[in-house]
């Protein structure tokens, strides 16, 4: 029995690479790295708190 997962799909570095890079032109790479990286975290760590009832 074979089953999908929608994380296994690679869709090689054009997909990423489309939409990131329109950033770079405004932004440093550090930057960049933040946005993509650091406020989904955040996101996450927020969603996290708030469900734990601490909010």
């Amino acid at each position: 029995m074979s089953t999908f997962n929608l994380a296994s799909i690679d869709t090689g570095p054009g997909i990423g690479l489309l939409i990131s890079t329109p950033f770079y032109e405004f932004r440093s790479p550090a930057q960049v790295v933040l946005l993509f990286h650091g406020l989904p975290t955040l996101t996450v760590i927020r969603v996290l708190w708030h469900w734990s009832g601490t909010a």
